[in-house]
């Protein structure tokens, strides 16, 4: 097997591995992350717009001064989510 070849089934594993976790990572923080659970639903999207990593274009890039004006927002709030697991 080539080294070639040996990195791309390294590479297609990993992004199987990503989007088989990028629906949950998604649905944790439109449940429990205040900045991104109220960007998503301002966007108009669910966790269902997610399908793969590929689906993370449709998220806009965050500048400092958006994070630096609300830090407390960018703390998961885990209270309501009993049950939470990525397996």
């Amino acid at each position: 097997m080539s080294k070639i070849h040996s990195r791309e089934q390294n590479i297609s594993a990993l992004r199987m591995q990503q989007n088989q976790y990028i629906s949950k990572m998604i649905r944790l923080c439109y449940d429990a992350h205040p900045y991104y659970g109220h960007l998503f639903r301002k966007l108009r999207l669910t966790p269902d717009d997610f399908e793969t990593v590929s689906d993370l274009r449709k998220i806009p890039p965050l500048s400092k001064a958006e994070y630096v004006s609300d830090p407390e927002a960018f703390k998961l709030k885990l209270d309501n989510m009993s049950g939470l697991t990525l397996e």
